[in-house]
Formats: structure tokens, sequence, C-alpha cells
């Protein structure tokens, strides 16, 4: 039989407590996908160091493997209610991709949605025994993902693209991104982004995102004893050297010359007190 389309498992869980919490990263196994969908409460779910909640209505994807975690939100009022699908297939891993990358694993599914009335009908028919066969599941667990994608295709066109843009270097300055990477992600070209942006924040996306990654750093400099040489790619710069010439070029001083400089000046005022 060629390989086809199946759920493995799909369920409803009530988690009332932020012990409910799994990463990714550990489990091992065939690859298995999974769409999450909150009924109530609230969950959350991170990757690459971005936070995002999954309120009502709303599904995270993830997949055994990914760099991920998730789990009950402490902003969550009341029980955590949620439905999941657990799914294999041939052409999963790339869908589920794609999705990923226009949605940031966050996907609308209000009650009636194209991908809500799938999930639901497969989530019968899976806990019922009523496909006609495999094909049939096949046919129906594809279609779900199709209607994901499609959905996902929508939310750049539905956004706001310098809002969105703006929150895109808000959560992700820490990543060596580039302002063509935000561009891109947002939609437009970088001359539209530059100007629209400049004119809503008075800073263009590049003094935008430098302001946020030396902020990052100097909090990073003046309040842990990290290694300088170690700071950088906490704060969007893998070449070492790089932060340093930014971190001077800000401050007027190197960071180690200004963590030095702190530190005497809060001994200082410690000594006084």
């Amino acid at each position: 039989m060629p390989e086809l389309y199946r759920i493995s498992w799909a369920s409803r869980e009530t988690r009332n407590s932020r012990r409910y919490h799994y990463d990714n990263t550990s489990r091992g196994g065939p690859p298995i996908y999974v769409v999450q969908r909150t009924v109530s409460g609230c969950g959350f779910i991170e990757r690459d160091g971005v936070r995002s909640l999954t309120p009502q209505n709303t599904a995270m994807l993830f997949w055994h493997g990914d760099q991920s975690n998730y789990g009950y939100a402490e902003e969550s009022n009341g029980p955590y209610v949620l439905d999941f699908m657990a799914i294999t297939g041939p052409q999963c891993e790339a869908i589920f991709h794609k999705v990923n990358e226009l949605s940031d694993s966050i996907m609308p599914m209000p009650k009636q949605s194209e991908p809500t009335r799938l999930f639901y009908e497969l989530s019968r028919r899976f806990n019922e025994h009523t496909f006609q066969d495999p094909y049939h599941e096949s046919m129906l667990v594809y279609e779900l993902l199709i209607s994901l994608l499609r959905e996902a295709t929508r939310i750049p066109a539905e956004r706001d693209p310098i809002t969105y843009a703006a929150e895109y270097i808000q959560r992700r300055y820490h990543q060596p991104i580039t302002i063509d990477e935000v561009a891109q992600a947002a939609g437009v070209s970088r001359e539209h982004l530059t100007r629209q942006l400049t004119r809503r924040l008075g800073q263009s996306p590049g003094k935008r995102l430098q302001e946020l990654r030396m902020q990052a750093g100097k909090d990073l400099v003046c309040h842990t004893t990290a290694p300088i040489e170690a700071i950088g790619p906490h704060c969007g710069y893998l070449d070492p050297d790089a932060f340093a010439r930014a971190f001077a070029r800000r401050f007027k001083m190197s960071p180690g010359k200004y963590r030095q400089r702190y530190q005497e000046n809060s001994g200082a005022a410690g000594s006084r007190s």
C-alpha cells in the first residue's frame, strides 16, 4: 500500500496548571504533526525564543522533534481545554513548515471555518471508526492540511503589513534577521517598509532593530557576568566583533569598558548608601 495520510490520535484534554508543558525537541520517533485547537482558556507555544498565546478559537501547529515547546499559559482564565489531532503523511513536513512560515505557528480556527469543520469531522470519524477505508481517511486528512495552508496564505494579505513588520522586529531582534527579511515577511518592498515605518515610529526599520539590539546588549553587559564575546549572539550578532563595534559606536566605549564603568559607579553608589 502506498504511504497515506493517517491520524495517530485525536482527543480532547483539559489542563488546569502550568505543569502541563512539553518540549518537542526531546520527542523522538517517527515524524508526528499536531494541530491543537483551543476550545477555552489559553495555551502558549514558544519557538525560536518567541512565545505566542493560543486563546479560544485558535490553534497551534507543531511536530515532534521541532524546536518548540508548549503548554498551559499562565494568562489563561480558567482551565485550558484543547482538542488535538496528531497526523502523519508524505507531505506533512512540507505543508506544516509552510503554514508555520506564514502564520508563526498560530492559526485562527473560528467555529465556522473550513479547517475547523474538517478538523472535527476527522476527529469524529476517527473516534467512531467510520472512515470508509484508509484512502478515505487519507483524502480527508490531506483536505484538512490544504485548508490550513489556504487560510495561512490569507494572513499576510489581511494584516496591516507595517504593524506586522514592527511586531516582527520586536519579536525577533535577538535573531540575526535583516531588513530585507522583515520586508519579505510583511509582504512589502524594503523601500515601502522604510518609508511607512519611519513615518509611523519616527525611526527607520534599521534604526529600530539596532536600538532594540543595543538595549538588550547594554542590559546583558551591565547586569550579567556573561563573557563579552558571548553576548552578541543573544542580541542578533553572530560575530562578536561586529557586536563590539556596534556597541562602541552607540555608547562611545567598548562593552568591556562600559561594564567596568557601570560596576564602578554601582559600587560607589552602594558605598554612599
